[in-house]
């Protein structure tokens, strides 16, 4: 149950750096 837990927290922080980056990159483009 930990493992799914640690994975589930790993995807969450990896989703949000990838969309603080498309973000920036959105805001570069513009």
């Amino acid at each position: 149950m930990d493992f799914i837990l640690g994975y589930s927290i790993v995807v969450t922080v990896v989703f949000m750096v990838w969309l603080v980056f498309v973000i920036q990159m959105y805001r570069k483009l513009k």
